[in-house]
């Protein structure tokens, strides 16, 4: 439920950003800033796709995968001179401050709609998935995760569980039976 209201929260919180910037940035400048919001965002989700493959398989990436090498030298490329690219239009303001104020405090208001939308998208896929997938697997397999991390029934589920839930006491699991 968390996470379908935070996705909301960014489906329209770029919308309403979208309703004041759009006389500026125009049709193209939406699509461009809406594909390269989308380029990056397959950046983020293969590489963490990559990563929880080699995780629960031991699964490496693919060697004909070009598309994801793309990617990667694109996400570098970005990564080691977008920074050098901000440096060289705060240069410009300090030399030109009245000539291009309006521009580069819509670019400032664009590249922080652009970083917020990327902050949610890191939150989503590193922090928020991984636990979500982790609970999913024990909600599936609750005998097999309980066996493997070593516990008892009781520790497992709790007393007041067992209560209402005798049925789990009489289950036999593997060798042992637990009446």
């Amino acid at each position: 439920m968390f996470v379908t209201f935070l996705i909301w929260l960014i489906v329209e919180m770029n919308l309403f950003l979208l309703t004041f910037l759009y006389s500026t940035i125009k049709a193209t400048g939406a699509i461009l800033f809406f594909v390269l919001f989308g380029l990056m965002c397959c950046i983020f989700v293969r590489s963490r796709r990559t990563s929880l493959l080699s995780l629960l398989y031991g699964k490496q990436e693919d060697e004909q995968d070009w598309l994801g090498r793309l990617f990667h030298r694109v996400a570098a490329f970005i990564f080691k001179y977008g920074f050098g690219i901000i440096v060289v239009l705060l240069i410009f303001r300090l030399i030109f401050p009245h000539a291009v104020g309006l521009m580069l405090d819509t670019l400032g208001v664009l590249l922080i709609w652009f970083v917020g939308d990327l902050l949610f998208v890191l939150l989503e896929s590193f922090l928020i998935f991984p636990f979500m997938l982790q609970g999913y697997y024990k909600w599936k397999y609750p005998e097999e995760y309980r066996e493997w991390e070593g516990k008892s029934i009781e520790e497992w589920y709790g007393k007041r569980y067992l209560k209402k839930h005798p049925e789990l006491l009489q289950k036999k699991i593997g060798n042992q039976s637990y009446d």
